[in-house]
Order: C-alpha cells, then sequence, then structure tokens
C-alpha cells in the first residue's frame, strides 16, 4: 500500500497549531509503521527537510516538489506530484485538499472558524479557507476533527455532507507534561527574572480570534492592584498587537515552556474560537491552572478543571484571573495523572492510521 502524506506543515519551523499536530502524527507513524514491508509512505514537501525532522526509516520516503511561487504549492504542485505516484491512499492533515488530489484522501478539518466566526478573520482568509472547508468536505472519504465539537460544526453547516466524520483527540508532548519539578525550573525563572506564582502564561500568536489585546488590557489592570505579577507571551510578536508591559519571549523549547506552565499562577487563554487548544491541556497536564473561554471546545477537553470566563468581557477575564490568584493550590498531581491519559499522541495516530488503512477496504 502507497500512503502519500502531505508533510509541508511539519517541515516548518516554529511549529505550532497545524505544524505541530501534522509532525506529531508523522512522528506516530514512524514509531507504529516504521520497517513495515506492508505499507510505504511518501512525504511531500516543497522544500528539503529540516535537519531536526525525524529520521524516515527505509519505507518513508521523501518527495520535495519545488514550487517558485509564493501561493498554490497545496492547489496545484502537491497534486501533480500525487498523481505521478498515484498512491492508495492520500493524508492530507492541513485541509486543504485540491479536487485534483488522487483519491480516495483522508484529511483533517481542524476547525471551521471562517465560517462560524467569519468576524475575526480578514475578508481574504475568510474567502480562502470557507473554500478549503468546502473543498475538504467534497473530495474527502474520510474527515478527522480534534473534537467532537468540530465534527458536530461541520454536520451542522454541511447537512448532506457524505464523508465519514471522526473526531479524534491530540496529544500532549511527554517532554512539556513532567509532573515533577525538575532542575531546570529555577534556571529558566532565573533567566527571565520570574518567581514562582507571581506571573500568568499565555501560549500561541498574538491576534484577534486569540483575543490576546484584551488579555494585555485585563493584565494591565490587575498589575496596577499587584505591580508584582508579570504576563509572560509565549509565541511570535505582532506589531498590530500593543503588548507593552507583558514579556514577551517568542518561541520557546519543551523544557521552557514546561517549567513555565509548572511555576505559572495560571495559563491566561481567552480565545474567540478555537477547534481544539493545546496550550489548555498543557497547562493542565502540567498542574497548572487554566483561565479559558467559556466555549463548547474547551467544555468538552477541559469539564471541570478550568475557570471559565467570557471572552468578550475584559472584566470577566480580571475576575478570572483574580479567582486564581486567590486560589492557594492547584490542580492534584493524581487527578491529572489520571486525566492525560486521554489525551497521547499515540492513540492518535494509532486511531488515524486506522482511519488511513480503512479507506482502502
Amino acid at each position: 500500500m502507497k500512503i502519500a502524506i502531505d508533510a509541508e506543515p511539519a517541515n516548518r519551523s516554529g511549529a505550532t497549531g497545524v505544524e505541530k499536530v501534522t509532525l506529531r502524527i508523522i512522528e506516530q507513524f514512524i514509531k507504529i509503521d516504521g520497517g513495515s514491508s506492508e505499507r510505504q509512505y511518501f512525504l511531500f514537501t516543497k522544500d528539503s527537510l529540516r535537519t531536526d525532522f525525524p529520521k524516515l526509516p527505509e519505507n518513508f520516503h521523501h518527495r520535495k516538489l519545488s514550487w517558485p511561487f509564493k501561493y498554490f504549492w497545496p492547489h496545484l504542485r502537491l497534486p501533480l506530484g500525487l498523481i505521478k505516484l498515484w498512491p492508495d491512499v492520500t493524508f492530507i492533515p492541513g485541509s486543504i485538499v485540491s479536487p485534483f488530489t488522487p483519491h480516495p484522501v483522508v484529511t483533517i478539518v481542524h476547525d471551521i472558524g471562517a465560517i462560524e466566526r467569519p468576524d475575526l478573520y480578514r475578508r481574504k482568509n475568510r474567502i480562502s479557507q470557507t473554500f478549503a472547508f468546502w473543498a475538504a468536505v467534497k473530495n474527502s472519504k474520510v474527515i478527522i476533527t480534534p473534537t467532537k465539537t468540530v465534527a458536530g460544526s461541520i454536520k451542522k453547516v454541511y447537512p448532506k455532507v457524505k464523508a465519514k466524520i471522526v473526531p479524534i483527540y491530540w496529544g500532549l508532548d511527554k517532554e512539556i507534561i513532567n509532573l515533577e519539578k525538575t532542575a531546570i525550573d529555577s534556571e529558566i525563572l532565573n533567566r527571565y527574572n520570574l518567581k514562582k506564582g507571581e506571573y500568568f502564561i499565555y501560549v500561541g500568536r498574538l491576534e484577534a480570534k486569540k483575543n490576546t489585546q484584551r488579555l494585555i488590557e485585563a493584565f494591565r489592570q490587575i498589575k496596577s492592584e499587584n505591580n508584582n505579577l508579570q504576563m509572560v507571551l509565549v509565541g511570535p510578536d505582532n506589531p498590530f498587537i500593543d503588548s507593552t508591559g507583558c514579556l514577551m519571549i517568542g518561541y520557546q523549547n519543551a523544557n521552557t515552556i514546561s517549567a513555565l506552565y509548572r511555576n505559572a499562577k495560571a495559563l491566561v487563554f481567552p480565545s474567540e474560537y478555537e477547534g481544539f487548544g493545546l496550550p489548555v491541556l498543557e497547562a493542565l497536564a502540567c498542574s497548572s491552572q487554566a483561565v479559558i473561554s467559556d466555549l463548547p471546545v474547551f467544555r468538552e477537553i477541559a469539564g471541570d478543571k478550568a475557570i471559565y470566563i467570557d471572552p468578550e468581557s475584559v472584566q470577566s477575564i480580571i475576575e478570572g484571573m483574580k479567582k486564581a490568584l486567590s486560589n492557594s493550590e492547584n490542580l492534584q498531581k493524581d487527578e491529572i495523572r489520571v486525566w492525560v491519559k486521554e489525551f497521547t499522541w499515540e492513540k492518535a495516530g494509532r486511531q488515524i492510521l486506522e482511519q488511513i488503512v480503512s479507506t482502502t477496504k
């Protein structure tokens, strides 16, 4: 069996979201099926593989498809390479399924935010993503979603969808969810002049969808009452978001993020819309508190383990952060150890591979 994979998202540096999910799934395929004589995997990218890309076993093959243009690699160039290979099944983890892609196709639709919350997207992105959702639904045999919430949204928007929709929870990185304090914690806290329990943390992009401007405004008001508090923003800067007064530290490795989660008073994640929300799980798994938006998707994955706020209200965000400050204890480690077993990349990788293989039966 020949399995083709659009590995382009996994080959990007500074991976978050779709990029991180794609990389983790490929890593699991390698662990599960590396060296298999039954299945051959073909990973397509537009550039050479990163030097830190997982080592490919002999039944995993890389195909570089050069493309001189900025856009349309997944729409035009990738399908041409796939047609030449003509695989038994094509796996598209990034939602962009060209009508020229050889069938059957298994894709991941991470969310349909551009349809459900068009106000959070620029017109160009809204149009392109809406078309991508429609193409994925129309051209896929199996659609994988990260939550039941997203699966339900797809069925509501596309009631006549013929594709099989399968919710599969994403996993937690073992490097991040070390529940015990490590020797590097004090080193990392000293690096950024932080003290345990005296800072909040946010992980992700700074953008309207993530509601980061309200988050920063809420923090400034709290800091006016408690000058010792800090807000650590982990992720890429955005010149359109005023982060004055916050500690902006860019992308960080798993060890650093893990230490920051463990020693933070809480993660604050007031996103307007999400399909999953990995930082929420990561923070909770590190026994930190999570102050998060009251969204159906967060209720699904976090249950009663979080502090919920109204993302549209700065005052509600402030109240959630103050509640976290007043709590003397973070989450119980024994309870978390049981809970995180629901979210493993091993489990996700095996379930996704089962869906891919099933399309040829």
